[in-house]
């Protein structure tokens, strides 16, 4: 009887579960470089969106299956940058720079980092080596506009004008509320009550000037002196008396963080109107800007002012004026918005037969602003004000309440790096339970603002 070999059989099943084996560690090999593809997609997708959280989530998910791979510490690094998340950016930069030392997409982020925590000179050196190497002349250009201002940024001493002439029209100028009653006009401290006759629609002129002083302490900031001048003056054509002309002067000792703003503002007012004197008034309070992330941040100010008149002894009052705000910035689209609430308890600071200033008053305002195109920008503030008045009136039978709402609508374009033109369209709806107050009107602006 023969014999059969099943040797060939046994290397044969060998050979064929190798083959086997093989065929699926390649398989699965491509699946996984497909899917680290794909993951890879989405991530870059999230952060193109701006969606910063979700980038940095997603890129730290692909660097525990590839620690070493450049690209993803970048972008890991750059997610963790706009979110401030700094030692995380820091930690995957320094990877990238580990992997390639001549990484200058890299060391011009590290040097935005050491920028953004105050470490000027950290971040100078790193612009420093970046220039050595061969840029692209627009990429130079903007490294070298980098570098120029940290260097003005470790100067203690900074200084800024700014400069805004301004068209104006006012089609119910006086407010529309009959001979010998109170009207209001806009001032850069607020608005100023004056007496008033009948509507007139006008046209005017205005200017101002505002000079900016910054003073640094310290080496990498900390206390700081935020320091300010401002003029300011309007010209009307048909009603003289709003001819207004405003001084203002403060200083604020301010203390710098990398999350939050701290100052202790202090400021002297002095308004002129129809060239005769009006009144001067004194202000001191305390400020906040906390940020919560990135694109967000809570803004609040306690301010006491003392207001006093150079004829009208019964308008001398003095107030104590509460801030509240919130501002937001979407990650996924380069919209900024915010919501501001503001009290103010304003009291006669002596008895008087009238009493026409002693009042509270409520105002919620939202604003939001996009940029659109590559030089223009839109913007929208709507604002609801509720005005109750202390004092009784005996003809009303009753204390007087007013409800203002008013919406802008501003358009500006950006003509230069220093230079822009504003457009401003406004309208004012006044509501009162007192129906002489009751009054409604169109303003529109046009400004030329200039920074040098």
């Amino acid at each position: 009887m023969k014999r059969i070999n099943i040797i060939p059989f046994f290397v044969l099943l060998i050979v064929s579960t190798l083959l086997s084996m093989v065929s699926r560690s390649v398989l699965a090999q491509e699946r996984q470089g497909m899917d680290l593809n794909e993951a890879f997609d989405q991530a870059k997708a999230y952060y193109n969106a701006r969606q910063f959280d979700k980038s940095q989530q997603a890129f730290e998910k692909l660097l525990s299956r590839q620690l070493q791979s450049l690209t993803l510490n970048f972008y890991l690094g750059q997610s963790a940058l706009e979110l401030k998340n700094y030692n995380q950016a820091m930690a995957a930069f320094d990877r990238v720079l580990i992997l390639d030392p001549n990484h200058m997409r890299t060391r011009l982020e590290l040097a935005r980092l050491y920028f953004e925590v105050g470490q000027f000179q950290l971040a100078e050196q790193e612009l420093d080596l970046v220039l050595t190497s061969n840029l692209p002349d627009n990429v130079r250009q903007n490294v070298l506009a980098f570098k120029s201002r940290l260097e003005q940024e470790q100067k203690r001493h900074q200084h800024q004008f700014t400069y805004v002439f301004g068209i104006n029209h006012d089609t119910n100028a006086t407010n529309q509320i009959g001979a010998d009653s109170e009207f209001v006009i806009n001032s850069p401290i607020g608005e100023i009550p004056l007496s008033g006759n009948k509507e007139v629609s006008d046209w005017g002129l205005s200017q101002t000037l505002i000079y900016n002083h910054f003073y640094d302490i310290g080496e990498l900031r900390g206390w700081v002196f935020e320091n300010q001048l401002l003029g300011f003056h309007r010209w009307n054509r048909s009603v003289s008396q709003n001819n207004l002309v405003y001084l203002s002067g403060s200083i604020a000792p301010t203390y710098l963080s990398q999350t939050y703003r701290l100052g202790f503002p202090v400021e002297l007012d002095r308004v002129w109107l129809d060239s005769e004197d009006y009144f001067t008034s004194y202000s001191a309070g305390i400020s906040l800007r906390q940020s919560i992330q990135q694109n967000q941040a809570i803004i609040t100010s306690y301010i006491y002012r003392i207001f006093d008149y150079d004829k009208l002894d019964e308008r001398d009052s003095h107030s104590h004026i509460l801030n509240l705000g919130y501002r937001y910035a979407m990650m996924s689209t380069p919209v900024t918005w915010g919501v501001t609430l503001v009290n103010e308890i304003r009291r006669q600071r002596s008895q008087q037969a009238i009493d026409p200033v002693s009042l509270d008053e409520m105002q919620l305002r939202f604003d939001i602003a996009r940029p659109v195109a590559e030089k223009w920008r839109l913007g929208l503030t709507a604002s609801y004000r509720q005005i109750d008045y202390s004092s009784y009136d005996d003809m009303f039978a009753s204390k007087r309440r007013d409800q203002i709402t008013r919406t802008d609508f501003n358009v500006s374009y950006q003509l230069s790096s220093n230079a822009l033109v504003s457009t401003q369209f406004g309208y004012v709806s006044n509501g009162s339970n007192q129906a002489i107050y009751d009054f409604d009107k169109v303003t529109t602006n046009i400004s030329l603002i200039m920074r040098f």
